[in-house]
């Protein structure tokens, strides 16, 4: 078996549960509703609002994520045989009113001491399919939505801390913490159409989120975000790493207000490129441990991308426009 907790004792699980939630902070982000609207937030050590049984077409598409189909295999269960307690779910509308999604969370099966398996399950013509599937100890539908599905957010506590997680629906899938067009303009969202994600490793055990975006005349454009574990390796990466051999046409402070104390840097460089055949204009800005880049062989699409995906950033420099 390659899940932990596959299967637990009734009485194992109440006490894990309980012991849960003593340990984890009373602000770790659930909210729990008790009115009759649609429940948004789920977590570990709460029973959902009105849990909803999931029928064979739910069960056929669970059974397609590979850790279950394992769990499945090992334990000689069929998809008409699926215990009764290793699921619970809950009906949602993520997008359109006529649309009735599942949020589903695992019971006796792939639970451990401060995380459960989540996944979210949406109907098509031929059953369900799995949109997002994590391991995490919650998860709360946000006000926000992209390409038409809510955002979602997850939390786990470790280590003293709370981290979380923000997935946005691509048009296919849930996808995490990727950069999204920010820009409240509607017209300049749509200058960019999704291309690639991918995940990757800067150094040691800082990642990275890329998203691939294609922009007007077709120029393609990629936003990255990177967290250092301090402010000290995050500098130390652009100057010796990122801006290597770079011409820096642009570098200064960024403050958020005038006359006031610098948040990080913001810097613009030209960086050959034989991949890209073409020199690529970066542009990057520095805060605290975290460091984010926009870079195309387009500087004119570079410098829209800065306006639509950071409009936060960039009336920090060009407060006029």
């Amino acid at each position: 078996m390659n899940l932990v907790g596959v299967m637990l004792p009734t009485e194992w699980i109440s006490n894990l549960l309980l012991a849960s939630f003593l340990v984890i902070s009373a602000d770790a982000g659930i909210t729990q509703k008790t009115d009759a609207t649609e429940q948004i937030s789920f977590g570990m050590e709460f029973p959902f609002d009105r849990p909803v049984a999931l029928n064979e077409a739910a069960k056929k598409a669970l059974a397609t994520d590979r850790s279950i189909a394992d769990v499945m295999k090992d334990e000689q269960v069929s998809i008409e045989t699926i215990p009764k307690d290793w699921f619970t779910a809950s009906e949602v509308h993520l997008g359109p009113k006529g649309e009735t999604d599942l949020v589903v969370m695992g019971l006796g099966i792939s639970l451990g001491p401060y995380s459960a398996g989540f996944w979210v399950l949406r109907p098509t013509a031929q059953g369900y399919e799995i949109v997002m599937a994590t391991d995490t100890h919650d998860l709360t539908l946000l006000d926000t939505s992209t390409n038409g599905l809510q955002d979602i957010e997850t939390g786990l506590p470790t280590g003293g801390q709370r981290y979380s997680d923000t997935y946005r629906f691509d048009g296919r899938a849930y996808q995490k913490n990727l950069p999204n067009p920010a820009s409240s303009d509607p017209e300049e969202q749509r200058m960019f159409k999704r291309k690639t994600i991918a995940d990757g490793v800067v150094k040691d055990d800082v990642w990275f989120h890329r998203g691939t975006w294609v922009g007007p005349n077709n120029k393609e454009v990629s936003v990255v975000t990177s967290k250092f574990k301090s402010s000290e390796d995050a500098s130390t990466w652009v100057s010796e790493t990122l801006l290597k051999g770079a011409k820096i046409s642009e570098r200064k402070p960024m403050v958020e207000a005038k006359d006031g104390p610098a948040i990080g840097e913001r810097i613009v460089a030209v960086l050959s490129s034989e991949k890209e055949g073409e020199p690529l204009t970066i542009l990057v800005w520095t805060e605290g441990p975290t460091v984010r880049e926009i870079y195309s062989i387009s500087p004119e699409i570079v410098f829209l991308a800065e306006k639509v995906f950071f409009p936060h950033y960039y009336v920090l420099v060009h407060p006029t426009k």
